[in-house]
């Protein structure tokens, strides 16, 4: 029989979601920051790994996916 969870310790879909998002955004600031990779790098890269998910997941397509900017005021779109 399954196990019944308790609802305190529960979260929702898009609480883990910002919560990862949030540990993602604060990772990349750091290590732009640092110096270690440049914002051409990580955005470089983000688009390499979406072109690599959208081949394997083609249904999941992301070409309207925002992504924050480190040292910009928002979000950006990035071309597919």
């Amino acid at each position: 029989m399954a196990e019944k969870l308790d609802p305190k310790e529960l979260v929702s879909f898009k609480e883990l979601l910002t919560a990862n998002s949030i540990q993602v955004d604060a990772l990349a600031q750091l290590l732009i920051k640092k110096g270690i990779i440049t914002e051409q790098e990580f955005f470089s890269k983000l688009k390499q790994v979406q072109a690599e998910y959208q081949i394997k997941e083609p249904e999941q397509n992301c070409s309207n996916c925002a992504y924050y900017v480190p040292g910009h005021n928002g979000s950006i779109m990035l071309d597919g």
